[in-house]
C-alpha cells in the first residue's frame, strides 16, 4: 500500500508561497547562542493556525521553543509514523564578511539570502509547504505524518530533540522514520548525485587540563602547565589516527567516484580495498579535508585558555578538542589511546559531550522511494553517505528509529559553501523542489504488488487445505502487507479477523529465549555456567549408551549441561513424540506428556526431565527437546517470579501485548480460532480437514499449571509482531528496550559443534544451525534468494512460522491453525513469494 496515493494537491501555489515564507522566517533572529527559537515557533504557530492544523509547542527553557504538528493516518493497517524534522536555530554570522544582511531574507536573482537558508530554515519551509499541501488534500495516509521544528541543534540539541526524547518520549512511541537535514543533491558539473546521510561520525568533545607550579612571568620555570599543554597538543596535532574504511564509507566513496576528477575517481571506486598510499592520503587531506576525515578518527584543537594576565604563569591551562570518531569506534578505547599519545600524568582529559553511534539501514521502503524520486527528478543515483558533522538524527537512531539526512534540494559547491560560511542562500528553484518530498512519500511501498501471494494463500483455503491463514511482511519495522484469509471456524463461516487468537506452540520458544537473555544482561548467569549451579536436579546427568537397549542402559555424562546448551537444543534432552520409536522418546513419553498433561508446574516438570537419560553427550549434537521449558524454569529460579508473571511484567505489558497469555479467558473465547488437521496425516496436502480441538472445551479455557516455555502461549498476529518488531529493531520497540543489540547478535551466533546441523526425522533443514533460541540459515541452498542468507527463524506445530532476514531487510510471518504444521509447502511458498515481491 502506498503511503499517499491518488491525485496530488496543487503544488505551484505552495511553492510560490514558500519563497515568501522563507524570506520572513530568515528575518527572525534565532542565532544560537542564545537561540530564542520561541520566536520561530510563534511564526510557525501563526501559519498552522491560519491553515487550521492542530499543533503543540513547548519551551525546554525560557525562549527555547519547539513545535510539532501531526496529520493522523486515515487508512489501516497503520504504519509507523514519519517525522519531517528541521531545527529553528542558526549559527552566528559575521556581517563584515557578508555582501548583504544575514537576517535580511532578501529575494533577488533567483535566490533567497540569509543565515539558515540551507541550514535548515529552507528545508523547514519546503517540509512545511509539503505538509500543508497534504493536510489540505484528501489523499489517504497509512501512517501519521509529523512536522517538527526544534531548538538547539547547532549546540548539541539538548534543548530541542534531546529534551523532547527525555521529557516527551510518548511523541516517538509509534514513529518509524525521520527525514532530517544531512543530505541533498550535489551538482558535479552536468550531473547530480543525491546524497542521503545514513550515519555520521560520532562527536567526542574533550577538555584537556594541564597543571603545574604557578609563578611570575619574569622568572621562567623549567616546567609549567603551559609547556605541558603545548607538548600535549603538539603530540596530538602530529598524530594521524589509522585509516579504517568502514563499509558505509566505502559505499559512499564508490557511489560518488564517477563524479570525481581523474586523480580521485579510481581511488574512490576501490577505496574499500585498503590500497591508499600515504602520499595520496596527504594530497586528499589538502584538497578535500572533509572526505579525508571520513577515513579515520580525527581531533581538532579548537579552544585554548591560559593565564588571565600576561605576566602570570598559570597553575592550570585548558584546551578543548573537537574529536570525531568513526561510527564503530569505542569511545572509551579512543580515550585510552589519546592518553597514551599525550603520555603525561599532569594532563587530564574530561569529556564535555559525546553521542552514541548508529547506522540506518538502506533496505527500507523509504530509502527506495527516495531513490525512485531522485531518479525521476534529477536523473540521479542515490548515494548513502556518512556525515562528518552531527545532526539530531542520532537521538532518533538511539531509539531504533530509521533516520535519513535528506532534503529535496540540489546544491552546487559554491552554494553549499554557505553552510556555516558567508552569503548563505538557497535558490527559488530548490524551494520549488519541495514537491519531491510529497513524491517521496507518495512512492513509499507503491511499487510492491502482493496479489500473487494473496492469490496463492487464498487458493489453499479454497482447496480446503487450510481453514485460515494470516500473513504479514515487514521491511524494517514497516508493515508492507497484512492479509487474512479463511475462517475463524469453518462451520460458522465467520471470517478470520485481525485480532484472532492463535495457539503459538513453539513460537513461544523465541519469547522464552529472549526473556532468559534479559537476565543474562543483568548478570544473573553466564552462558558457560553449569545448569546444575541453579537447578541442582540436573547435576550428574546420565547419557544413553550408543548401543543402548533400554532407558536404563546409560553412562555418566562426559561434561555437564551448560546454559548455552539448553538455549540451543544441544543439551541431549528430548521431547517424547518426534521420534516415538526411539528409546529416549519412549522414556520421555512415559514421564512427560508435553502435548496433553498440564497438571504439573515447571518445577515438577523439570524434576521429571532431569531424571531422564540424555540422548547424547551435552554439546555434541542437536535434538529438538523440552530444553526451552527448562529455560522457563531457570527464569523462575533466577528472577524469583512465576514464568508468566515475569513475561507479563518484563515483555507483554511494556510492549502492550494484551492478548498474549497461557490461556484464553471467556470474554475472548469467540476470538480463539478452531484447530483443524488433514484427513490423511501421511498426505497432508490432500483436500479436506477435521476439527481436532474445540476452543471452548479445549485445554486453553482455564489457567494452566504448566506454563510451558516451549509451547504454551496463545497470541494474536498483532501482539506477536510487536514482539518481533523489537527483535528486528535492535531489541527496542516503542521506547521499550528488551535486549541490547550485541545480545541479539550473540543469539544469532551458531552454538552447535562443528559439523552439526539442524534436522528432524521427518525432514532435513540443510544449511541450518542453531543459535540461542533461533534457527540460523547460514548456507544458501540451490534456488534460494541471496537475501535468505543469515535468516533466523522458528515456528510452531499448528503452522505459525516467523522469520527474519537481515540481508534482505524483510521479516515475515505466516500463521494458520492446522495440526501438524510441518512438512507442507504453504509457509515455504509464502516465504518464497515474500522474497520475490519485497526482498
Amino acid at each position: 500500500m502506498s503511503t499517499f496515493a491518488g491525485a496530488q494537491p496543487d503544488l505551484e501555489s505552495y511553492a510560490r508561497q514558500g519563497v515568501q515564507r522563507l524570506s520572513s522566517y530568515l528575518q527572525i533572529d534565532t542565532v544560537n547562542p542564545p537561540g530564542n527559537e520561541s520566536r520561530g515557533v510563534e511564526f510557525l504557530q501563526n501559519i498552522f493556525t491560519q491553515a487550521g492544523v492542530a499543533f503543540e509547542s513547548v519551551e525546554s527553557a525560557p525562549g527555547r521553543g519547539n513545535i510539532w504538528a501531526k496529520l493522523p493516518a486515515t487508512t489501516s493497517p497503520k504504519q509507523p509514523g514519519l517525522i519531517l524534522l528541521h531545527h529553528i536555530d542558526v549559527v552566528p554570522a559575521n556581517r563584515d564578511y557578508w555582501s548583504f544582511d544575514p537576517l535580511s531574507g532578501e529575494v533577488r536573482d533567483g535566490f533567497v539570502y540569509g543565515r539558515g537558508a540551507i541550514d535548515t530554515k529552507g528545508l523547514g519551509i519546503a517540509q512545511l509547504q509539503a505538509f500543508l499541501a497534504l493536510a489540505e488534500s484528501d489523499l489517504p495516509r497509512n501512517r501519521d505524518l509529523w512536522l517538527m521544528a526544534t531548538a538547539d541543534e547547532e549546540a548539541g540539541g539538548f534543548f530541542g530533540v534531546g529534551w523532547l526524547v527525555e521529557h516527551r518520549p510518548e511523541l516517538f512511541a509509534d514513529v518509524g522514520y525521520v527525514l532530517n537535514e544531512g543530505g541533498s543533491g550535489r551538482v558535479f558539473g552536468n550531473e547530480t548525485a543525491v546524497m542521503v546521510e545514513v550515519t555520521q561520525k560520532v562527536p567526542l568533545w574533550l577538555k584537556l587540563t594541564s597543571r603545574g607550579r604557578p609563578g611570575h612571568g619574569s622568572a621562567p620555570l623549567v616546567e609549567t602547565s603551559v609547556t605541558r599543554m603545548v607538548r600535549a597538543l603538539k603530540r596530538i596535532s602530529e598524530t594521524e589516527f589509522p585509516v579504517r574504511v568502514m563499509q558505509p564509507v566505502a559505499d559512499m566513496f564508490e557511489g560518488i567516484a564517477p563524479y570525481q576528477s581523474d586523480v580521485d575517481r579510481q581511488a574512490f571506486a576501490t577505496i574499500g580495498q585498503g590500497n591508499l598510499s600515504d602520499e595520496y592520503l596527504l594530497a586528499l587531506k589538502m584538497r578535500s579535508p572533509g572526505y579525508h576525515a571520513l577515513l579515520r578518527n580525527t581531533c581538532s584543537i579548537t579552544r585554548l585558555e591560559g593565564s588571565a594576565k600576561i605576566n602570570v604563569i598559570p597553575a592550570e591551562v585548558h584546551a578543548e578538542l573537537d574529536c570525531r570518531l568513526l561510527p564503530d569506534q569505542d569511545p572509551q578505547a579512543f580515550l585510552q589511546e589519546l592518553n597514551l599519545i599525550i603520555n603525561d600524568p599532569h594532563v587530564s582529559i574530561e569529556k564535555i559531550m559525546g553521542f552514541t553511534p548508529a547506522v540506518s539501514k538502506t533496505q527500507t521502503p523509504l530509502f527506495k522511494a527516495i531513490a525512485a524520486v531522485s531518479a525521476d527528478a534529477f536523473d540521479a543515483q542515490v548515494v548513502p553517505t556518512v556525515a562528518g558533522g552531527f545532526t539530531d538524527s542520532h537521538f532518533f537512531r538511539d531509539l531504533g528509529i530509521t533516520s535519513y539526512g535528506y532534503s529535496p534540494f540540489a546544491f552546487t559547491t559554491a552554494e553549499f559553501s554557505g553552510v556555516h560560511g558567508n552569503d548563505e542562500r538557497v535558490s527559488v528553484i530548490n524551494i520549488e523542489r519541495g514537491e519531491n518530498i510529497i513524491n517521496t512519500l507518495n512512492t513509499v511501498d507503491h511499487e510492491l504488488d502482493f496479489s500473487p501471494l494473496h492469490e496463492r494463500m487464498s487458493s489453499y483455503v479454497e482447496q480446503d487445505i487450510l481453514s485460515c491463514c494470516s500473513t504479514i511482511i515487514m521491511r524494517g519495522t514497516d508493515i508492507l502487507d497484512y492479509k487474512t484469509f479463511g475462517y475463524m471456524d469453518k462451520d460458522s463461516g465467520a471470517p478470520l479477523t485481525e485480532d484472532a487468537i492463535y495457539r503459538m506452540y513453539s513460537n513461544t520458544k523465541i519469547v522464552t529465549s529472549v526473556a532468559l537473555m534479559m537476565l543474562l544482561e543483568e548478570g544473573k548467569f553466564a552462558l558457560d555456567d553449569e545448569l546444575s549451579r541453579y537447578m541442582p536436579e540436573f547435576a550428574d546427568p546420565k547419557v544413553l549408551r550408543p548401543d543402548a537397549k533400554s532407558a536404563d542402559d546409560v553412562e555418566a555424562a562426559s561434561q555437564p549441561i551448560l546454559i548455552k546448551h539448553i538455549l540451543s537444543h544441544s543439551a541431549g534432552l528430548s521431547y517424547g513424540f518426534i521420534e516415538p520409536e526411539s528409546i529416549v522418546d519412549q522414556a520421555y513419553a512415559g514421564k512427560l506428556n508435553v502435548l496433553g498433561d498440564f497438571s504439573v508446574d515447571l518445577e515438577e516438570f523439570c524434576s521429571r526431565a532431569a531424571s531422564l537419560p540424555l540422548a547424547y553427550q551435552p554439546g555434541t549434537s542437536w535434538r529438538y527437546s523440552v530444553a526451552t521449558d527448562v529455560c522457563a524454569r531457570l527464569i523462575e529460579v533466577l528472577s524469583g517470579q512465576r514464568f508468566d508473571e515475569f513475561l507479563k511484567s518484563r515483555i507483554f505489558n511494556p510492549l502492550g501485548m494484551s492478548d498474549t497469555d497461557f490461556w484464553v479467558p471467556p470474554e475472548k473465547a469467540d476470538r480463539f480460532i478452531t484447530m483443524y488437521a488433514p484427513t490423511d496425516l501421511l498426505d497432508p496436502m490432500k483436500p479436506g480437514m477435521v476439527k481436532v480441538d474445540d476452543p471452548v472445551s479445549g485445554s486453553y479455557n482455564s489457567p494452566r499449571k504448566l506454563l510451558s516455555g516451549g509451547g504454551g502461549l496463545v497470541s494474536t498476529m498483532g501482539d506477536y509482531m510487536t514482539f518481533i518488531r523489537a527483535i528486528v529493531n535492535n531489541g527496542s520497540w516503542q521506547g521499550v528496550q528488551l535486549l541490547q543489540p550485541q545480545t541479539l547478535k550473540l543469539m544469532r551466533t551458531n552454538q552447535l559443534a562443528p559439523g552439526v546441523g539442524v534436522s528432524f526425522p521427518m525432514w532435513d533443514m540443510p544449511g541450518t544451525t542453531f543459535g540461542l533460541g533461533f534457527a540460523l540459515h547460514e548456507t544458501l541452498q540451490p534456488g534460494e534468494p541471496a537475501g535468505a542468507k543469515n535468516e533466523y527463524h522458528w515456528g510452531g506445530m499448528a503452522g505459525t512460522h516467523s522469520w527474519m532476514a537481515p540481508e534482505a531487510g524483510i521479516t515475515g510471518m505466516c500463521s494458520t491453525q492446522r495440526m501438524p504444521g510441518f512438512w507442507h509447502p504453504f509457509s515455504h511458498e509464502f516465504k518464497s513469494l515474500a522474497y520475490q515481491i519485497a526482498g
